[in-house]
Formats: C-alpha cells, sequence, structure tokens
C-alpha cells in the first residue's frame, strides 16, 4: 500500500521492496523457507487517488502498470481491488491421488517436475502418488485417480 498523494511515493515503495527483501532473504538463509517454495506475489495498491494530482497518477500508472489505483474515502477502484486479490487468493494447485502404470513413467517425471509429492509408493499396479500439482496437470491425470 502505497499513499498515492505523498510528495515522493516510489521512494516509498522501494523502501518497503528493500525491507521485504531482506526478510526474505533472511527467512531463506534460516532455512525456516526451505519448503515454501517461491515468494508470495505482490499486488501494489495506491490509495489517495482522489489526494494525487493527476500528472503523479499519469507518472504512476505508467510507472506502475500492475497496481490497483483506489481511494478509500471514495471507493474509486476497490471492486477492481477486491477483483485481483480474490485472484490471487485463488488455488493454484490441488491434491491428487493417482496410480500410475509402470509404462507410463513420463507421467510421473512430470508429477515430480511440476508438483510436490507428498508420497510415492510402488505396488503390482504401478506407482501410486499423493501431490499437489497445478491445476491443468490434475486434469489430465484424472484417468488415474486411485480413488
Amino acid at each position: 500500500m502505497v499513499d498515492g498523494s505523498d510528495v515522493n511515493p516510489l521512494a516509498q515503495i522501494n523502501a518497503v521492496r528493500q525491507v521485504i527483501s531482506e526478510v526474505f532473504a533472511d527467512y531463506y538463509k534460516t532455512g525456516d523457507g526451505a519448503d515454501s517454495g517461491d515468494a508470495p506475489q505482490e499486488l501494489l495498491v495506491v490509495n489517495k487517488v482522489d489526494a494525487a494530482s493527476d500528472l503523479t497518477l499519469a507518472k504512476l500508472r505508467h510507472g506502475l502498470p500492475g497496481a490497483a489505483f483506489v481511494s478509500a474515502r471514495t471507493a474509486e477502484g476497490i471492486d477492481d481491488l477486491r477483483r485481483r486479490m480474490a485472484e490471487l487468493a485463488a488455488p493454484t494447485d490441488t491434491a491428487v491421488d493417482v496410480m500410475i502404470p509402470y509404462d507410463r513413467g513420463d507421467l510421473v517425471a512430470r508429477l515430480h517436475a511440476g508438483g510436490r509429492v507428498q508420497q510415492e509408493e510402488h505396488n503390482a499396479d504401478g506407482t501410486r502418488i499423493r501431490a499437489r500439482v497445478p491445476v491443468a496437470l490434475a486434469a489430465s491425470l484424472r484417468e488415474f485417480s486411485a480413488d
């Protein structure tokens, strides 16, 4: 969140990004973040657009093309912000429990490459894998569902 009416909003953004970068560097250096994947996505919100000059807003819109521009006072841009937040919060992966025949090693490799395998067992019918995978990959594995 950045104050769009501030004299130098880009300096605010740079300062916050620096702090976040340092926090994540420390988190991964200590090993606490070893299994957590990539850093979260950023949704930059420029508030107080009602109090910012047209020139300042034009510069910010040009320099921050992915940002949401809102006014908490007038509610301008709030619906767009809600939509964008919902998109970021939507799950991009899903759990699968599949039995992959031994002649489909390509699928086992795709599960390992594109997902997070939680459990893998080998038995007479093939390789049973429980994993979290992208939704598109899960759809292509539906026929192998172990449920």
